[in-house]
C-alpha cells in the first residue's frame, strides 16, 4: 500500500497516533501493474 500511495494511486490518512488508517483510491489514477514502474536502485 505504501508503494501505491507513493505512486499517487492511494491516499492514506490518520487522525491520531495509533488511530485508524483511512485508505482512499485516487480517481483517475493509473492502474498498478506489478513489475512495471521505476526501477529500484540500491
Amino acid at each position: 500500500m505504501l508503494e501505491l500511495a507513493k505512486r499517487g494511486s492511494l491516499t492514506l490518512s490518520q487522525d491520531e497516533i495509533f488511530g485508524t488508517i483511512q485508505i482512499n483510491r485516487v480517481e483517475g489514477a493509473e492502474a498498478y501493474v506489478p513489475g512495471e514502474g521505476p526501477e529500484l536502485t540500491e
